[in-house]
Parts: structure tokens; sequence; C-alpha cells
């Protein structure tokens, strides 16, 4: 009996210092995201000018007469001093940090942290959108019926999938085109996912053992955090359900069912 007691002791101890460290981790996360949005919400008022700056210095530029000379040979010559090049270039720039700040401002809405009767097909139609606007070498399948719902939150489906598409992008940077196809069911009062991409798959060291890229901190990226899969497993634990497989042997594969319990 004394000894059952100390082992029992020596697992709630183990327990307490993951879970604890588990919280560390996630109180980052969440400090980062919420300077992200502090920021973003400051930026907000600035939004029109990020947008339009570029088209009203290329008329204030033409008016002015100045425009056409600064395309001449001459004064495109040396990359530094290429204004149209470089006006261009921030153009882009700026229209990043645009997609970045809608994109912030977006997910911290309330509205999404409260369930409700979603259709399934709506949300994913929307990621869908959302990442192949920003990646144009990304082409996502949903096969989906378009009348499915289910009551959930719809965060929960953004972070399980925003992770996941983020990880098949970053490990398949190479790629010219990444496809990734999706699909849903509905099983006995769950939502059964399949998501697969044609990327290059698990690194080799966990084929064997696929289920390990789930502990946090877990990565085969130089500079990979390792966050990301333990996120989608937390999450998809939460909602009362689980990782049902995970495959990396030709492209990445996993399937999951989510619950309704939050």
């Amino acid at each position: 009996m004394q000894k059952t007691t100390r082992a029992y002791k020596d697992e709630q101890k183990s327990t307490e210092e993951r879970y604890r460290y588990d919280v560390r981790i996630l109180n980052i996360l969440a400090t980062s995201g919420l300077k992200a949005t502090s920021i973003a919400h400051e930026m907000k008022n600035d939004r029109n000018s990020i947008n339009s700056n570029y088209n009203n210095i290329v008329d204030a530029l033409d008016e002015y007469g100045m425009w056409e000379e600064l395309n001449s040979p001459e004064c495109t010559e040396l990359a530094y001093k290429n204004v149209p090049k470089l006006l261009e270039k921030n153009k882009h720039i700026n229209q990043k940090v645009l997609i970045f700040m809608d994109t912030i401002l977006d997910e911290a809405e309330k509205r999404k942290f409260i369930p409700a009767q979603l259709n399934i097909f709506s949300i994913m139609s929307k990621i869908k959108a959302n990442w192949e606007r920003d990646y144009n070498w990304l082409e996502i399948h949903n096969n989906i019926d378009d009348e499915t719902t289910f009551n959930m939150a719809e965060d929960v489906l953004t972070v399980i999938f925003d992770n996941l598409i983020l990880n098949s992008i970053q490990q398949n940077e190479s790629k010219s085109n990444l496809v990734i196809s999706i699909s849903v069911d509905e099983k006995a009062g769950y939502l059964y996912f399949s998501y697969h991409d044609n990327g290059k798959g698990l690194a080799s060291k966990y084929i064997n053992d696929p289920m390990r890229i789930l502990v946090v901190h877990e990565t085969s990226r130089k500079n990979g955090h390792g966050l990301g899969m333990w996120i989608i497993n937390n999450t998809v634990i939460m909602t009362g359900g689980k990782i049902v497989t995970v495959d990396g042997k030709s492209g990445f594969t996993i399937e999951f069912e989510l619950g309704a319990k939050l």
C-alpha cells in the first residue's frame, strides 16, 4: 500500500509539473497574441493610408511630371535608386501588413469563442479562401457537404486548421505547388476529419512513431518550436475528441474526430 501510495504521489507530481509547464507555454502564446492584437488595433486607424499610399505617391509624381523620368533607363539602372521598383516593393510589403492586421483582428473577435450551430462548409471555405489568398502556390480542396452543421465554437476549427496548413507550408516551402485535401463526415455525434497534403511527409525519425509529433516541442525543423501539433492535439481533446491516426509516408495525413464538449 505504501509503495502504491508513493507511486501515485510521484505520478501526481509529474502530472502537475507537466501541466504547469503547459500553462507557461500557453501564457507566452497568449501574451504574444495580445501584444499583436494591441498593435493591430493601434494601426487600424492607419489602414487607409497604408492601403492607398502607393497610388497617391505615383499620382503625385505623375502630376509633377516626374514619374516618366523616374521610369527612364537612366533612373532605373541601379536597384537601390530605382524609385518605381522600390515603391512597388513597398506596396507588396504594405499588403502583407494589411493581411496580418486583418487576420489578427478577425481571429480575436469574441463571437468566435461562443458555441453555436455552425455551418462547417462555410467556415472551412473561409479558411481555404484566406490561405489561398496569402499563398498563390497553395491549393486547398474541401470535400464537405454544404449542409453539414455542428454545435461548436468557430475558434476550434480556426486553431486546428491554421496550424495544420501552416505546418504543411513550412514543411514544403521548396515546392512550387502544394495541394491539401480536407474531408468531413458526421459520425455518431462527432465530426470526423481527414486532412492530407502531397508534401514530403514526416521526417524519418517520426515514420515508425508518428504520434510522437503531438508531443510538445517535437520538431524536425531547425528553427521550429514544436508547438503547432501539440496545440492541435490539445484542442481536439478539449472538444471530447481524439487524434485517430497520423501517417507521413506518402505526404502527410492526419485523421481526427471532434466532439461537442466545450
